[in-house]
């Protein structure tokens, strides 16, 4: 059983996919979900500063009913002359495309092979990749869009992320895992939505996916780090662009079972989600976000699965944090989010975040495009801050850490850490070259990893006299051939090396990977 303890989940919105259903179809335009990939987002990014578009980019997934297709089109169209049809199929269209009256439809095989080798401790063994998957998405009518994907993954990853996949039992940003073959992990993902616009400015989703809420390589309020989850979104993009407001009801678990039923396994302890996000553009070089986000209460180990606070279900920014301001159960999480265009192809960003009214963290960042007018290059600054214990939960009230299925819904690094993160990015044709480099200093407490992991108690505070300091550095570089640039299919090779040192003990990894990618996610190992 892969993931499957979500069906209890989507009964409770079923009736969201009637009424769209319903809705009946009226010509026809795109109102698909842009993939969350870093790499893609910049390029739109860019688009939309030179072109000093209305558009709110700390919103993610892009919808491209929200976006002028000037600012995406390029991203995904490939103006080369190819002579033969195999040519034009390999590195100009979708394996499928079919369009007839209002109906476009496109399938493309996805994939990830990846082969490499990782030394640690003076011992070198095979590390590896096997993704295989598909993608469907279409649009019926201009109103109607929808995408279905599947991916069945084995993985063999480097040491320092092997040791946390088996403590957690996940693969990162994939889900649940079992164990494959003594040493890997297998997992199996699927996501999708179905996305109704009944006109330029209003837009509704219902389906199992990611968000991220911020302008940089992290998020400190919401980003894409965990599990699908299934959730319901309503988009509003009011006031000519200047207003755009986002609310997300997302159907969470953690991967702690319930005590054993009748069922052969018994179902996961879950929680509820509601994130609201609110951007104002009073400028087109100036963007600011309001974000609240709140973990609801649904299970209690005297009762059982209960029904959510009716609070979950009101679309409308402060009501949660308003009601729980002094209220232990539920998470409640709120922040900042801005970004700044001081000059033409530079951005500057930020986030605040507050927990539970008591502890906090920050983002600045900032961002040069086209760097020394090279086209489809950038460089990345950006310094990430938490204080201990932020995003954790009380030992009675852990399940509402903020997290869902074993993995952080902001920062992959949890809490108690202070990142500066360096990213270069260049393309020439259809090459591209990437380097990190990433830097960390953590605190953890009560000779553990009390106040970094968020899924430890914050009342471990009272015994935590002492604490330990950890150093952690990540950096390397990727190259690359861009082939396929509707599925983003990549020949690429990488190496990176990763360390990590405490008070009387130090860890040293090197490891390099080949391989032959379709890259619509982001994945996080740099942790």
């Amino acid at each position: 059983m892969k993931n499957m303890e979500h069906k209890s989940s989507f009964k409770e919105s079923t009736f969201v996919l009637v009424f769209l259903i319903l809705i009946g179809f009226t010509g026809l335009s795109q109102h698909q979900n842009i993939p969350i990939n870093y790499a893609i987002s910049q390029k739109i990014e860019k688009s939309v500063l030179i072109a000093k578009q209305n558009v709110h980019t700390a919103i993610k997934p892009f919808q491209q009913t929200f976006i002028p297709p000037s600012s995406y089109a390029s991203v995904f169209n490939d103006t080369g002359v190819y002579y033969y049809d195999f040519t034009v199929k390999l590195f100009q269209e979708n394996l499928l495309n079919i369009e007839e009256d209002d109906v476009f439809l496109t399938a493309d095989p996805l994939f990830n092979l990846v082969a490499g080798r990782t030394n640690y401790l003076d011992t070198t063994t095979s590390i590896y990749t096997n993704t295989r998957g598909v993608r469907v998405s279409g649009d019926i009518t201009s109103k109607f869009s929808f995408e279905t994907r599947y991916y069945e993954n084995q993985f063999y990853y480097p040491e320092y992320l092997d040791s946390v996949a088996d403590a957690r039992g996940v693969a990162f940003g994939l889900g649940r895992a079992k164990k494959f073959k003594g040493k890997g992990q297998d997992v199996g993902m699927s996501s999708g939505y179905i996305s109704y616009s009944p006109n330029k400015e209003f837009n509704i989703q219902f389906g199992q996916g990611k968000h991220f809420i911020g302008d940089g390589y992290r998020s400190m309020l919401l980003s894409d780090n965990s599990f699908n989850y299934p959730y319901l979104s309503l988009s509003l993009n009011l006031l000519d662009g200047k207003l755009f407001y986002k609310t997300v009801n997302a159907w969470m678990q953690t991967l702690e079972r319930m005590p054993l039923s009748s069922s052969p396994e018994a179902l996961f302890k879950r929680k509820s989600g509601s994130f609201h996000y609110l951007s104002f553009k009073p400028k087109k070089q100036l963007e600011i976000g309001f974000f609240e986000g709140i973990i609801y209460r649904r299970y209690e180990d005297s009762v059982g699965e209960i029904a959510v606070d009716p609070a979950f279900y009101i679309p409308i920014i402060g009501v949660g944090s308003g009601l729980y301001a002094n209220n232990e159960e539920n998470k409640v999480v709120f922040g900042i989010n801005m970004n700044v265009v001081p000059v033409e192809n530079v951005k500057i960003y930020g986030q605040f975040v507050m927990d539970d009214f008591s502890k906090t963290g920050f983002q600045i960042g900032g961002k040069w495009f086209d760097l020394f007018k090279a086209k489809n290059s950038w460089l990345m600054l950006e310094y990430n801050s938490a204080v201990p214990y932020l995003f954790t939960k009380s030992t009675e009230d852990i399940i509402q850490s903020y997290s869902h299925a074993n993995q952080e819904l902001a920062h992959p690094l949890g809490a108690s850490f202070n990142e500066l993160v360096v990213m270069a990015h260049f393309e020439k044709n259809r090459f591209f070259a990437t380097a990190k480099y990433f830097y960390a200093q953590k605190e953890r407490f009560g000779g553990s990893i009390y106040g970094e992991n968020i899924f430890l108690p914050n009342d471990a505070i009272l015994i935590a006299v002492a604490s330990e300091k950890i150093s952690w550095n990540y950096f390397g570089g990727e190259l690359g051939l861009n082939l396929n640039i509707k599925t983003r299919m990549q020949i690429f090779g990488n190496a990176y090396n990763r360390s990590e040192s405490g008070d009387n003990w130090s860890s040293n990894e090197w490891f390099w990977q080949i391989g032959l990618r379709t890259a619509l996610n982001n994945f996080y190992y740099e942790q």
